[in-house]
């Protein structure tokens, strides 16, 4: 069991996105980034004169995924822009 613990196989979050009201019209292009950090053990590590044990990866996405795959020992940071059509209460203050 301690050697599935460091080398365990990637999990799978579904995603839902729901709210009371549709949302806005984007104002830019769907879309955006995702950097993740995946190491092969969770005892990885950085050394002066080696290779690097974990990498951060850039990927640009272009919607919101249905679902998150989270290998094991990872950090992934989902970005995307948020912002209005400016229609409605409130626009232009």
């Amino acid at each position: 069991m301690h050697s599935r613990a460091k080398t365990g196989a990637p999990g799978t979050i579904p995603v839902e996105v729901s709210g009371d009201s549709p949302p806005p019209k984007p104002v830019y292009p769907a879309g955006g980034r995702l950097w993740r950090m995946a190491p092969r053990t969770v005892d990885a590590a950085i050394a002066v004169g080696h290779e690097p044990g974990v990498e951060v990866q850039e990927e640009a996405l272009s919607s919101v995924p249905d679902a998150v795959v989270a290998p094991p020992f990872s950090v992934s940071i989902y970005s995307f822009a948020v912002g209005s059509s400016g229609a409605g209460p409130g626009a232009g203050d």
